[in-house]
Order: structure tokens, then C-alpha cells, then sequence
């Protein structure tokens, strides 16, 4: 049996290949679009189309098994789901989806009739269709899956759906959006409308009485100033609630624009991004836990690091000094200047340089410093000069403490016990904007130690230990 798979799967693999891609990237969700209309829960399209899926691969059919009847069977299938369910709730001991139930039964009726057909051979009169109205169909179900989602915009009131509109608009909105920590509207005066806040995944209409004056904040002296049709931000706060910075802190980024009707501002919309959840997605982005962004503000502050704990010095006393001007002064100075400047000037090696090479490559974890191998910058800089480029060099990792080290072998197999890491003996890295096989490509043609390639984590890894190569 295996043996007879492996030969029909190597006889054509390309087309093999390409309808399994095709299958997982456009079949599968238009089944569980179609899930919309039938109105049922798009996780039954999903394991419906898996399984039609696996079973179609395992023993054979057409393509057309997978999707072909999806459209057609859920437009079918509407009223029948929709009476089961008025029937399940009008029983005495009421049932929900029983729809569902309806629907799985009879499905099993519709494959008992395809059997048939397929027995009796019936499919060769699909050729008597012209070929209009098939395409009419395809097109008939576009319009069915777009009318289908507009019941998202509708909640029932009494007997009859309503559209959604005012706050209970944006409530869904922000449901669905999930970056907004608040949104709110602000008469001329600055006094809040309405405001929903929007946390631990719950988005919540905040009631009149508690509606506040924002007049005496300095974000609506900006928006005062603002024109019609312009968009304006304030940069990274704290959300504050009643003079007071709320716990735990909340950075905002707030988005401000005025309404207008015509050419005369109404009020103001504004949006509080949570910059909590915006940074998460930038460590995602970055494909590895190694590298973590550090933003700060014009007095050397952070305002976004990891840990927030220790972020917003300007704003919360207690934590006013803890600044990179105070903490780390040469980097400071460095950030200030924007500049870069080398390491080396033609006959040595610059002491000071080196030092905040070796700060930029610590242990971040454990904000330890130790002196890198400087012939790991001289690599990177013959890789530059083999390339023949210039671009900003992205350190992923430098040092890594013992402490640091054991605990990323806890989580990963890829993790030396020995790393040259814990000696700063090795740099994991990327340039910018160029391809990263040509950088390894170059670090290998130097044959001055190891180089390993990451393109899931996008990084280069080089170590001034044996000349060594791995993937």
C-alpha cells in the first residue's frame, strides 16, 4: 500500500505539490467563508474541509470533492440550519443547534445519493451545463459570502435586526481591532461623549456619569489646532483616568483627528493604540526572542523596552533616574549625535569605540557587559567589503551569560552547552536590505571561523572559534 502512494506521489509531484498548496490556501477558506452562510460555525467549514481534504488524498476522487458543492451545499442548506434551530428552541427541554444536528444528518443522505450517482455513472451529464451559467454561479456566490457578513454590522432588537450604530459600533470595532486600549469622542469644549475602553479582551461602553473633562490635557490644545481632514499624534503617554496614571501602566499612543460635518468640526475622535500590544507584534516581527527593541524619548527615557516596570521615568518620579543618559552616557552621546564612527583607525584599535561596541552587543537579559572579540567586528566589516555595501548592521546577539545561556537551552535544542557566545567570541547578526545568503555566503569565503545560517530567524551566525559550517 505505502509502496503504491509513493509511486503514484513521485510519478507527477509538481502537480501533486501545487494542488495540495492549492487546497490549504484557497479551497479550505472558502469553505470556512461558506460556513458564514450557511450559518453555522466557521470551525465546522474548517474540519469539514480537512477531512474532505484527507479523505479525497487517501483514496482518491477529483478536486471538485474538496469544493466544488461547498457553495452550492450551503445556500442549500440555509433554511434547513435555520428551522433547526427555531425547532430546538421551541422544545420543551430547548436544544441549541440542533440545525447542526439537522445538517450532519443530512449529509449523510447527500453521500449515500453521490454513491449512487457515482455508481451509475451520472457525472457525465455535468457536460449538458453551459458554460455561462456555471460562471453565473461562481460569481452569484461572491455576492452570497459578501451579503452573508453584513449581518456582523446587525444586532436583534425586539423581532426585528437592527444596524449597529453610535457606541455599539465602535465597541465591535474595537473587538475586532484589539490594538485599541480606548476610543473616544470629545465635544469643542473637550468633555467626553462617549468613550469605550477596551481590555483583557472585553470591550466596555464607559457610562455617563463617569465621562471626563479632557480640556485641561495638553493633547486637546493640539487638537484645537488641528484643521479639517488632518491627523495628528501626540506621541507615547500613559493613560491617565482622573489625574491619575492608571495601574498597570497603560502606554498609549493616541491618534487625533476632528469631525466635521461640512466645513464645520463637530467634535474630536480620538484613538489610544495600546502600545503594550503594538510592541508585542514587533518582537513577533522580528523572528527571534534574542533581539528586543528599546524605545526612548529625547531625555533618554524609555518608553518601550522589556519591562515596563522600569519605562516612563519622566512621567513617574520614582524612576526619574533611571535614564541612558545617567546609565549608559557614551551611548547616549552617540544616540545623539546620530553618527557612526569606526573602531579602528588604520593602526589601532580604539579603546573607546570598543567599549560601546561591547555594551551594544550585551547581555540584555542581565544587562552584563563583557568585551567582545573585536576580530568579530573586522569579520563583519570584510563581509561588508566583500559585498560591497554599507548597510546597518542588525546584532541579533552578542554576549550571553552562563545564567542567560542555560536558560535558552531550556527552551531550544539549538542552544550550545559551550556557546562562543558566554566568551564574546560570537555574534549572531543580518544586514540590512541584503539577501542573507549572499551575507553567508561571504562569511564563509573569509575562512575565519564558524558561520551558521538562520533564514527562518533571518540572522547569521559567526564565531572566531574552528572554521566551521552549519545550517
Amino acid at each position: 500500500m505505502l509502496q503504491k502512494i509513493f509511486k503514484n506521489f513521485t510519478q507527477n509531484p509538481k502537480n501533486d505539490i501545487l494542488s495540495g498548496l492549492t487546497v490549504a490556501l484557497a479551497l479550505v477558506p472558502e469553505a470556512v467563508a461558506f460556513s458564514f452562510v450557511a450559518g453555522v460555525d466557521p470551525l465546522v467549514g474548517l474540519y469539514g474541509a480537512f477531512i474532505m481534504g484527507i479523505v479525497t488524498a487517501l483514496f482518491g476522487g477529483r478536486p471538485g470533492m474538496i469544493s466544488g458543492a461547498t457553495g452550492a451545499m450551503a445556500i442549500v442548506m440555509v433554511h434547513l440550519i435555520q428551522k433547526g434551530n427555531e425547532v430546538g428552541l421551541s422544545l420543551a427541554e430547548p436544544v441549541e443547534y440542533l440545525g447542526l444536528q439537522w445538517l450532519f444528518i443530512t449529509l449523510l443522505f447527500v453521500g449515500a445519493i453521490q454513491i449512487m450517482a457515482g455508481v451509475f455513472k451520472l457525472g457525465k451529464f455535468v457536460r449538458l451545463i453551459p458554460h455561462p451559467v456555471m460562471m453565473g454561479f461562481v460569481n452569484g456566490l461572491a455576492i452570497v459570502i459578501f451579503l452573508s457578513q453584513l449581518g456582523l454590522f446587525k444586532e436583534s432588537r425586539g423581532t426585528v435586526p437592527q444596524w449597529l450604530t453610535g457606541a455599539d459600533l465602535w465597541v465591535m470595532l474595537a473587538r475586532g481591532q484589539q490594538y485599541y486600549s480606548q476610543l473616544r469622542y470629545l465635544d469643542l469644549e473637550g468633555n467626553e461623549v462617549f468613550r469605550i475602553n477596551y481590555n483583557n479582551k472585553k470591550a466596555k461602553i464607559v457610562p455617563n456619569n463617569k465621562l471626563q473633562d479632557k480640556s485641561a490635557r495638553g493633547y486637546f490644545k493640539t487638537l484645537q489646532q488641528l484643521k479639517i481632514g488632518e491627523v495628528s499624534s501626540n506621541g507615547i503617554d500613559l493613560e491617565i483616568e482622573n489625574g491619575e496614571i492608571v495601574h498597570p501602566l497603560i502606554p498609549a499612543l493616541r491618534i487625533m483627528t476632528p469631525v466635521a460635518s461640512g466645513n464645520r468640526i463637530l467634535g474630536y475622535f480620538i484613538a489610544n493604540l495600546n502600545m503594550l500590544e503594538i510592541y508585542d507584534r514587533l518582537l513577533y516581527q522580528i523572528g527571534t526572542s534574542y533581539a528586543v527593541p528599546v524605545i526612548l524619548n529625547q531625555t533618554g527615557h524609555v518608553i518601550m523596552g522589556p519591562d515596563i516596570e522600569e519605562s516612563f521615568g519622566h512621567l513617574i518620579e520614582s524612576r526619574a533616574d533611571k535614564t541612558y543618559a545617567k546609565l549608559y552616557p557614551e551611548l547616549w552621546r552617540a544616540i545623539q549625535d546620530d553618527r557612526s564612527s569606526s573602531y579602528f583607525d588604520g593602526k589601532n584599535y580604539l579603546k573607546n569605540e570598543l567599549s560601546r561596541l561591547n555594551h551594544l552587543c550585551r547581555d540584555y537579559r542581565r544587562n552584563e557587559v563583557h568585551a567582545m572579540d573585536k576580530y568579530l567586528f573586522d569579520q563583519i566589516s570584510l563581509i561588508q567589503a566583500e559585498l560591497g555595501v554599507e548597510s546597518e548592521v542588525l546584532v541579533i546577539s552578542g554576549y550571553r551569560s552562563p545564567a542567560t545561556n542555560e536558560a535558552l537551552r531550556a527552551k531550544s535544542g539549538g542552544v550550545a552547552k559551550k556557546s562562543y557566545h558566554m566568551l564574546g567570541q560570537a555574534i549572531d547578526f543580518r544586514l540590512d536590505g541584503v539577501n542573507l545568503k549572499q551575507v553567508r555566503d561571504a562569511a564563509i569565503s573569509l575562512k575565519a571561523g564558524g558561520v551558521g545560517y538562520y533564514p527562518r530567524s533571518n540572522f547569521i551566525h559567526i564565531d572566531t572559534g574552528p572554521v566551521r559550517y552549519w545550517a
